[in-house]
Parts: C-alpha cells; sequence; structure tokens
C-alpha cells in the first residue's frame, strides 16, 4: 500500500511539474511573441515618420529649387540631374502629384543663362 501510494504522489508530482513546466514555456513564448509584436509596431512608426520625414525634405528642396530657378529664368545642368533624383525619391515615399507642376515648370528652363553664362 506503501508502496502505491508512492507512486500515485510520485506520479502526482511529475504531473504538477511537467504542467508547471509547459506552463512556464507556453507563457515565455507568448511573452516573447508579444514583445515582438510591441517591437514591430515600434518599428513601423518609427519607420514612417522617417519617411515622411525625407518627403517633406524632398517636397521643400523641390520648392526651394522652383523659388530659386524660376525667377533666374534658367536652370544649370547640375540642379536639374539633382532635381530628377529628388522627384524620383519623392515619387517612391508617395509623394503626390502637386509637385509635378512645379518640376515640369522647371524642365521647360534652360540649362545655360541667357546671355551665355552658366555660373550660379
Amino acid at each position: 500500500m506503501i508502496e502505491a501510494l508512492s507512486e500515485k504522489a510520485l506520479t502526482t508530482i511529475i504531473s504538477v511539474v511537467v504542467s508547471a513546466v509547459v506552463g512556464a514555456v507556453i507563457s515565455f513564448f507568448a511573452t516573447r511573441r508579444n514583445e515582438r509584436k510591441s517591437k514591430i509596431a515600434e518599428l513601423e512608426k518609427r519607420q514612417s515618420a522617417l519617411e515622411e520625414g525625407t518627403k517633406s525634405l524632398l517636397r521643400a528642396e523641390i520648392i526651394r529649387n522652383y523659388e530659386k530657378y524660376v525667377p533666374r529664368g534658367w536652370m544649370p545642368i547640375y540642379a536639374r540631374e539633382a532635381l530628377q533624383k529628388i522627384q524620383s525619391a519623392y515619387g517612391d515615399l508617395g509623394g503626390n502629384g502637386a509637385m509635378v507642376a512645379l518640376v515640369e515648370k522647371l524642365d521647360e528652363l534652360p540649362s545655360v543663362e541667357p546671355g551665355g553664362h552658366n555660373d550660379d
């Protein structure tokens, strides 16, 4: 009878220990999953902020070029090449078409200063 009681106690102890270990492992992985989801959400938020900030800077640069070169009546080649890269990046970041009209106006400008000078 003592032997049967010891066997039953041992079985109960093993059951409790296994249940506790399984519960701890499940809890550990659930916590890790939640931490990972939280970290991913934070990284996505930061990525979005970086994209929006970059897009704003690119937009400001397009406007700055417009305000600089349209009154001059010409735009040097190096500035035009930089503008093309800016416009491409702006579009890739989801920039809207509002800047298209400004870029088109800049594209119409000659690459040489009226009167023959090509200095900036």
